[in-house]
Parts: C-alpha cells; structure tokens; sequence
C-alpha cells in the first residue's frame, strides 16, 4: 500500500515538474519582463494574487498584478488571431 501511494506521489510530481517547464517556457517567451515577473511569482512561486503585488509594487491590491497579466493575455490573442 505505502509502495503504490509512493509510486502515485512521484508520478504526481513528475507531472507537476513537467507542467511548471512548460509555463516556465511560456514565461521566458513574454515580450513584457514586467507581466513576465508577475506571471514567474503568481503561478512558478506560487504566491498569492496580494503576495505578487506585494512583491511587485510594494502594496498588496492583487487587481493590479492579475490585470496587468489579463490585459497582457488578451493583447497576446488578439495579435495572434
């Protein structure tokens, strides 16, 4: 029993190790290193919305960080649809 939730834990890993090299791949390919650095502390650091901005911009008023990153995304499909 210990062996499978082992086998199950490593291959969950292995998968969430693999998912952050692909954002992280996404991440290096942003045009704008401010987005970049907010994206790279939200979703590879893993903080909060309000932790981001904290970090960011010296005050925690997450609607900054998110929508600097929403207006990024929309621009980014617009250019390519």
């Amino acid at each position: 029993m210990i062996k499978k939730k082992k086998a199950q834990l490593e291959a969950k890993q292995a998968e969430l190790e693999k998912l952050i090299d692909r954002i992280d791949a996404f991440i290096n390919e942003v045009d704008d290193h401010h987005v970049a650095a907010i994206m790279r502390i939200h979703f590879v650091v893993g903080k909060t919305w309000r932790a981001t901005c904290k970090e960011i911009y010296g005050y925690a008023d997450p609607d900054i960080c998110r929508d600097a990153v929403r207006r990024y995304m929309e621009k980014r499909k617009w250019n390519k649809g």
